[in-house]
C-alpha cells in the first residue's frame, strides 16, 4: 500500500513538472507519417487533395504570451478535410474572435525540427528563413481631433458610421419624438418590404423553390411519429435523413465518427400460399404472416459526404451525381470584426436585461435557429456574420412578441407569427444598415403581402423599438464612438446604400408549415 502511494505521488509531482515547463523546451519529433496519411485519406470534398494542399499559405507570426514573445509557423486556408492531418503534425487550430479567421499554428522550434516532414506532406515552410511578421491590429479606443471629433480607423465599415450618427441624433430628441421617428423608420421599412414581395419575379422565385424542396423531399421515406421524435431529439432541424445503404444508392457515405439515429423499422411476415395453410390453425397464421419491428439505425445528411466520382446507375436518374441538398440561405456567412461585436452587444443585451438563454447549437443543414419558452434561443453553430446576426433578431423577435404573457397564440397563425418575427429581423438590420437578403423570399414563402405586412405595424414596432434601444447601448459601449463621427474614408448616404436584390435562393427556415423544415 505505502509502495503505491509513494509511486503515484511520484507520477503526479512528474505530471506537475510536466505541465509547468515552459514552451520553449527542446521540441520532440513529430510522429507523423505523410505516406501513410496518404493511404488512408479519404476524399471528404470535390477538390483533389494536392490542390486542397496547394491552397494552403503560410506565415511566421511573433504573439506575446504570458512566457513573453514567441514566434509560430502560421497556416491559412486549411480545408476541413485536411484539419485532421494538420492536427496530427501538432499544428493547434485557432479562431480569431474579432475575424472569424481560423488558423492552425505550431511553434516555431517544432516547425524547424520538422520541417522535412511538413515538407514531405507539401506545407509551404519558406516563412521559416525570413523574418517574423508583427501582426497589427485596430486601436481599442478612438482617436479624436483638436475639435474633439472622433476620427475613426480606415477599416471601420462606413455603415456603423452612419448607424451611430443617427442614434445620436435620436438621443437628442424628447421621448414622444424620438418614438414618432422610430415608428417613422418601421412603417417606411415596411412599406419597402411590401413593395418588394409584391413583385411578380419574387412570387415567381418562390414557386422555384417550393418545387425544388418538394423534389429533394420525395427521395426520403416520410417517419413515422415515433421516428421522428427519434429525429428530432437527437438530430435537430435535420430534414435528409436516410439509412446507410439508402444514402449509397443517392451517392453519399457516412463521415467519420457520424451519429447513428436509432429506428424502428417494420419487417413484414410471410406470404403464406393456400397450399401452405392447410393444416395451420388460425393463431398459426396469424402468428407466421404478423409484421414485426427491428431496431435500425439512420443518418442525418450533415453526417455524410458524396462520393467521389460517382454516378447514379439508375434509370431515373442515370448519369446525375450525388445528392447535393438544396442551400436557402444567401445572407453572408463570412463573420467580420463589426457583426461580431453586434451579435455580442445583442447577446449581453438578451441574457442581462431580459434575462434569456441564448446560445448556439448543433442544428439541422437547414434550421437557422429556434425559440421556445422560458427564455430559450438557439441559433445554427455553423452560422457567421449576417446570417447569424439575422437569426438571432429573428427569434429574440419571437421570444418578444409570442411569448409574452400579453399575447394569444391562439388567435394567431403560424404564418403571421413568422411574419413578425422575420418583419423585426428585416427591420432591426435596417437599423443597422445591414442588408438581410434572405427576408423577401423568406416573407413571400409564408404567404406574405403588403396589405399582411402593413397589418403587423403594432407587433413589429413593439419588438423593434425595444431592440433599437435595448441593442445601441451596448454597441455603443463595445464600439467605443462617442458624439459626432467622422469616417476617415468617404462614408456612404442613405441613398447609396445597396439595395435588396432578389435571389433565387432562401433562408433556412422557409416551409416550415409543410413540414419539411421545423423553425419555433
Amino acid at each position: 500500500m505505502k509502495t503505491k502511494l509513494i509511486m503515484s505521488t511520484i507520477n503526479w509531482l512528474g505530471f506537475l513538472k510536466t505541465a509547468q515547463t515552459p514552451p520553449d523546451i527542446q521540441p520532440q519529433p513529430i510522429s507523423f507519417k505523410p505516406e501513410q496519411a496518404r493511404e488512408e485519406f479519404l476524399e471528404k470534398e470535390q477538390t483533389p487533395k494536392e490542390e486542397q494542399i496547394a491552397q494552403i499559405t503560410s506565415t511566421l507570426e511573433e504573439v506575446d504570451t504570458k512566457y513573453g514573445k514567441l514566434t509560430f509557423l502560421v497556416l491559412r486556408n486549411v480545408t476541413p478535410s485536411l484539419a485532421p492531418e494538420i492536427k496530427n503534425m501538432d499544428f493547434k487550430g485557432w479562431k480569431n474572435p474579432k475575424t472569424g479567421e481560423f488558423t492552425w499554428s505550431i511553434s516555431d522550434k517544432k516547425a524547424r525540427a520538422n520541417r522535412a516532414i511538413l515538407e514531405q506532406y507539401g506545407l509551404p515552410t519558406a516563412a521559416l528563413d525570413q523574418p517574423p511578421v508583427q501582426i497589427s491590429r485596430l486601436p481599442t479606443t478612438p482617436q479624436e481631433t483638436s475639435q474633439g471629433q472622433e476620427i475613426l480607423p480606415a477599416d471601420i465599415p462606413p455603415e456603423l458610421v452612419i448607424w451611430h450618427n443617427e442614434m445620436e441624433k435620436a438621443k437628442e430628441l424628447p421621448y414622444t419624438e424620438k418614438k414618432g421617428h422610430y415608428t417613422k423608420v418601421i412603417k417606411d421599412a415596411l412599406e419597402t418590404m411590401g413593395n418588394e414581395i409584391d413583385k411578380p419575379e419574387v412570387q415567381e422565385k418562390s414557386q422555384e423553390i417550393f418545387k425544388a424542396l418538394l423534389t429533394a423531399s420525395s427521395k426520403f421515406h416520410n417517419y413515422s411519429f415515433w421516428n421522428s421524435m427519434m429525429i428530432a431529439f437527437c438530430k435537430p432541424g435535420s430534414e435528409y435523413v436516410a439509412s446507410e445503404q439508402s444514402w449509397r444508392l443517392l451517392g453519399r457515405i457516412p463521415i467519420k465518427g457520424a451519429k447513428r439515429i436509432p429506428i424502428m423499422f417494420p419487417i413484414k411476415g410471410k406470404q403464406l400460399s393456400d397450399q401452405e395453410k392447410q393444416g395451420m390453425s388460425d393463431e398459426q397464421i396469424s402468428w407466421a404472416t404478423r409484421t414485426r419491428f427491428g431496431l435500425g439505425t439512420a443518418i442525418a445528411y450533415e453526417d455524410t459526404d458524396p462520393i467521389p466520382n460517382w454516378t447514379s446507375k439508375r434509370e431515373s436518374t442515370k448519369g446525375q451525381g450525388p445528392f447535393i441538398a438544396p442551400e436557402w440561405n444567401i445572407n453572408s456567412n463570412q463573420a467580420t470584426e463589426w457583426l461580431t461585436k453586434l451579435y455580442e452587444a445583442t447577446y449581453k443585451w438578451g441574457t442581462e436585461v431580459k434575462k434569456f438563454n441564448i446560445d448556439t447549437a448543433k442544428l439541422g443543414h437547414t434550421l437557422g435557429g429556434y425559440a421556445s419558452l422560458e427564455g430559450k434561443i438557439s441559433v445554427n453553430d455553423k452560422y457567421e456574420g449576417v446570417k447569424k446576426v439575422s437569426v438571432l433578431f429573428h427569434e429574440i423577435a419571437h421570444q418578444l412578441i409570442h411569448f409574452d404573457k400579453d399575447f394569444s397564440r391562439k388567435d394567431s397563425t403560424r404564418e403571421q407569427r413568422e411574419t413578425d418575427a422575420e418583419l423585426v429581423s428585416y427591420v432591426v438590420c435596417s437599423h443597422y444598415h445591414i442588408e438581410n437578403k434572405d427576408a423577401p423570399l423568406y416573407l413571400a414563402g409564408w404567404k406574405a403581402n403588403k396589405d399582411t405586412i402593413m397589418g403587423r405595424l403594432g407587433y413589429v414596432q413593439k419588438a423593434a423599438i425595444e431592440m433599437f434601444e435595448g441593442i445601441d447601448q451596448y454597441m455603443s459601449a463595445l464600439t467605443g464612438m462617442k458624439g459626432n463621427v467622422e469616417q476617415t474614408k468617404t462614408e456612404l448616404t442613405p441613398q447609396e446604400m445597396p439595395k435588396q436584390d432578389v435571389s433565387p435562393l432562401i433562408t433556412s427556415n422557409f416551409y416550415g408549415k409543410l413540414g419539411l423544415f421545423k423553425n419555433s
